[in-house]
Order: structure tokens, then sequence, then C-alpha cells
């Protein structure tokens, strides 16, 4: 399936449901897959300006596959163009990788790969207290999948949660599970910027809620940058997140390495660090070995670089999470645009 335009240029074109009607449920997808094929590569596509109106189910999603797992297809989705898919859809968590708002929800199949796709503006704007989540990219399922090169920016959710272990949260990546290894390398994820709301905001979030749980999670070479200042409200903010904000502890195999992963956010009562452990939850250093986290750059402020079981500094995350010796804190870094580019300038 490649280089078609779905949705054109002009704000909603694509819509579901009814700007005046609220009691009933729709979905907007530019492409979605029900099936598994063997083999599939959907490429070069444009889709923009898909609106869902509607209440509980209600939802917009880019390019989705079906939930199942267990089967060997392989899916290769590249060089698509996602941007401009908004819902006020009021669908709770990441269930199954499929959440309110998705530029690409990917569920299905064996070495798959999600690359060089460019995915912008995937906006909830329910002000429900609904525990949704606004995503770049998220993962379920799927086995020995390779997220890599994408670039991602301006995910917003304006859902009113006030609950941290239940938050609105707005992700670059989610991963709701995964089998065998995955890999997230060399994305540009940029958050937050312009952004008030008080949004749980994550640039890499291993979730891992529920099985399959990934043989390990490889985290490398990701440029995150994390901003914005918000009005009010406790909801914190990471570049790289390891847990699923309940108070049961999430342990994946991770390696992180090579990332700069900066959070200038501010505002509220709320935290926002540059990387975290089991944020709410009783802090797990299972699977998370000595210098699993090593070579990143680790920017946010001084007090809260990291949560591991509390705020730390630089010098307390080392000590606690027995890794990033050869890291960087407190490093300057000068971006294209903060906002939408990450490139090195």
């Amino acid at each position: 399936i490649s280089d078609n335009t779905i949705g054109n240029k002009t704000a909603n074109n694509m819509r579901a449901g009814s700007t005046t009607t609220t009691n009933a449920s729709s979905v907007a997808s530019g492409i979605i897959f029900s099936i598994t094929p063997m083999t599939t590569t959907i490429s070069g596509n444009t889709i923009q300006n898909f609106t869902s109106y509607g209440i509980s189910s209600s939802a917009v999603r880019g390019i989705i596959t079906a939930s199942a797992s267990g089967n060997t297809s392989s899916i290769n989705i590249t060089g698509n163009t996602i941007s401009q898919l908004s819902t006020n859809g009021t669908v709770a968590g990441l269930v199954s990788g499929q959440p309110a708002a998705s530029g690409i929800s990917l569920s299905i199949g064996t070495k798959d790969i999600i690359a060089n796709n460019t995915i912008s503006d995937i906006n909830i704007f329910s002000t429900e207290a609904i525990s949704s989540y606004a995503v770049g990219i998220a993962h379920a399922n799927a086995t020995g999948t390779i997220i890599r090169n994408n670039k991602i920016f301006n995910i917003t959710n304006t859902s009113t949660s006030t609950n941290v272990n239940t938050p609105s949260v707005a992700a670059g990546i989610a991963v709701r599970s995964a089998t065998d290894t995955l890999t997230i390398l060399n994305n540009m994820i940029s958050l937050g910027s312009g952004s008030s709301a008080n949004t749980a905001i994550v640039g890499i979030h291993a979730n891992n809620g529920s099985n399959p749980i990934p043989v390990v999670e490889n985290i490398y070479h990701n440029t995150v940058n994390i901003s914005g200042t918000v009005t009010t409200g406790a909801m914190p903010s990471f570049g790289f997140y390891r847990g699923d904000f309940t108070t049961t502890a999430r342990t994946p195999v991770v390696n992180i390495k090579n990332n700069i992963f900066t959070n200038s956010r501010s505002g509220g009562t709320g935290s926002h660090y540059a990387i975290a452990n089991n944020y709410g939850a009783t802090v797990s250093a299972a699977n998370w070995s000595a210098n699993a986290a090593d070579y990143n750059v680790l920017n946010a402020n001084a007090a809260t670089i990291g949560w591991w079981g509390a705020n730390k500094t630089f010098a307390d995350w080392k000590t606690s999470s027995a890794g990033d010796a050869n890291s960087y804190s407190g490093y300057a870094i000068t971006y294209m645009d903060p906002a939408s580019d990450l490139h090195l300038n």
C-alpha cells in the first residue's frame, strides 16, 4: 500500500461522527488491517486531517493493525507522513497498543520494521477525566520489531485526569507489550512545546503493563526533547520512563545507550525528569542491571534528573541505577528546531 494520499490539506476534512452528536462512538482510520497477511509493505503514504467525534470507544489512528498475537507475518511501515489526527474519544489506557489516538498502532507480525515515518499533531481534545493516551507510535504483541529513524512531534492530550496513577498521557513511542527483542533506535521525539495542559508527557514509554513482556528492550541513539510550561497540576514528564504509572513495578530488561534525553518542562507541582524507573510504584532494580544505561546525555532540573524511588540528582541517579558512569548532564544542546527538528545545530 504505497504512495496514497488519504485526506486533503483542509482541517478535519475526514470526519467520523458529528460535532453536535456525542452519544455514539466513531473510529477514523487511514489504513487498517483487520487481517494478518504474510507480508505487508505500507510506504510513502500521506494520511492527514482526520477527526473522530463521539464518546467511549471513539478513536483516531493513522495506520492500525489487528491486535492478535502469535502470527508470523512481516510488516514494514516506512516513509509515511501522518499528521493532524484528533479525537474527543475516551478510550482509556494503552490496551493492545490501540489507544484513543495514535499515528501508528502495531500489534502483529514478526521482525516488523517501523522506519522513516514523520508523525505529528496527534491530539486528544476531550476534557473528561479519562486516563487516555495520545501516541505517535504504539506497540503491542509483535515479535522482534525495530522502530527506527522516525520523527515524532506535537503529540497532545487535554483530557483532565488528575490521578498520577491513571494520568492522561501524551507519548512519542509507547510499548504496551512485545515479544522477544524490541529495538527503538535513532528516533527524534519532541513533545510539550506550547502545551500548558496538565498531561503526563513521555518521550519513550516502556509501559509494559501487560503480557507478553519482551526479552529485552534496546533503547539506542534516540533524541528526545520535552519542553513547555504547565499552568497548573501535578503530572510529571519524562524523556524515558520504564513503568505504567500504576503501583505495580514493570520490569522488562532494558539497555539504554547513547541517547539524548532533555526535559526543560516547567510549572505545576509535578516534577520533570530526563529518565525514570517505576515512577508511582515501589522501585525495582529487576532487569535494570549495572550499566544498563550509559553514554547518555541526561538534561533536566538538577534536582530531578532521574526517578529511582525518589527524585535523584545526576550523582544520585548514577548511584541508584549503578549506571550512566560515562553519561553527561547539564550539557547544552542546540537543535535545528527544538519543537520539531532535533538534528543538532
